[in-house]
């Protein structure tokens, strides 16, 4: 029976990934901070995406979150309707109080994020019917103002019909492609993971668990990242066999991501002999400083994963055994993470390069 597999005991709640996919996104909300105040931002968090949703997001993230749980709710009929009464204010619905609400939601990411943001198909989705002119209208002065477009309607019936429409679209052949492309990827990436972890538990019952990251060179063209990237990774994957520090080394995953402020950079998680002298912080001190200075002529980064706030960036690092539940239970969430939360939001798309691989058994 496979050591790590995938089950829902090893899934993550919609809450809990977009939860930790803000921490990743530090730089941005700390920009969001500067504008908006410090106390705001985080009772909206603390307060909030914590218990369900964000009332009033005051960063892109939040937002997104917003979006996407909104979507899932319709999906699992979670979304009731208002009760319609004529000159009747509509009460608040899960955390949609009106579509002015809405409509700020949408002007915060589509007016002010960058363009190279691949959102969930839930997010999609809500763009799409949002988009059409019965529920708002657009006027293009000095700023960007998004309002109801029909301002005598009933809000109840305006927002009853942008449900019944997410509802509707929900079904259709194109959402579920795009849902079931998304899911597919992901699942793809943690089953090919998870396979490569277990082969090397079989062999060898207990590891020792590096992981660190390992930043890339700014480029002035954002999309040549990708292969800048590969360039690196080839050399990395090259010299290591000449290295010392990597003849402990068992096999490794790497995973490619990008984001705003914080550049382009690889997530490594490096397994070795679970005997190795060094514990795994010094490890992954070793190979920073070896990525920048050998690998990236000192114009590169490093970051231990173990100083992170993100629990499942920050967990699975040292001693791992093939007989402790409780660890592999730890390391099938880390990897659930890696793996899946490029299906809930992704930044950057670069030619011509994979995002995640792992390094052949036969190389090490």
């Amino acid at each position: 029976m496979p050591i790590l597999k995938y089950s829902q005991k090893n899934e993550l709640s919609d809450i809990a990934i977009w939860k930790q996919i803000k921490m990743d996104f530090g730089s941005i909300i700390r920009r969001e901070i500067d504008d908006d105040g410090i106390y705001l931002e985080e009772q909206c968090i603390n307060n909030k995406i914590s218990d369900k949703y964000p009332v009033l997001p005051s960063s892109p993230i939040l937002s997104l979150a917003t979006i996407h749980l909104f979507v899932k709710e319709c999906i699992n009929n979670e979304i009731t309707k208002f009760p319609i009464q004529k000159n009747q204010n509509p009460p608040e619905i899960s955390h949609i109080k009106d579509l002015n609400y809405f409509s700020n939601i949408f002007l915060n990411l589509w007016l002010n994020y960058p363009t190279d943001l691949f959102p969930s198909a839930e997010i999609l989705l809500a763009k799409k019917v949002f988009l059409k002119p019965q529920y708002y209208y657009q006027e293009l002065t000095n700023e960007h103002k998004i309002s109801i477009s029909n301002p005598e309607k009933n809000q109840a019936d305006i927002v009853n019909d942008f449900i019944d429409e997410i509802k509707n679209s929900i079904k259709q052949p194109e959402f579920k492609r795009n849902q079931r492309k998304q899911i597919s990827a992901a699942r793809k990436n943690f089953d090919g993971a998870s396979e490569y972890i277990n082969r090397l538990l079989l062999i060898h019952s207990s590891l020792k668990i590096v992981r660190l990251e390992c930043g890339i060179p700014d480029q002035d063209d954002f999309k040549k990242t990708g292969d800048i990237a590969k360039i690196f990774l080839k050399k990395f994957t090259n010299n290591r066999r000449n290295n010392g520090l990597f003849h402990e080394m068992l096999g490794g995953l790497w995973k490619l991501e990008a984001y705003p402020d914080r550049g382009a950079y690889f997530h490594f998680m490096v397994f070795f002999h679970a005997n190795t002298q060094l514990n795994s912080d010094e490890i992954a001190r070793q190979i920073g400083n070896y990525w920048v200075h050998r690998i990236t002529n000192s114009k590169g980064s490093y970051r231990l994963c173990s100083k992170s706030n993100n629990p499942y960036i920050s967990s699975s690092i040292g001693i791992v055994k093939s007989n402790d539940k409780q660890s592999c239970l730890d390391l099938c969430h880390a990897l659930y993470y890696l793996t899946f939360k490029d299906r809930y939001l992704k930044i950057g798309d670069f030619e011509n390069g994979r995002r995640f691989g792992k390094w052949k058994l036969t190389e090490i």
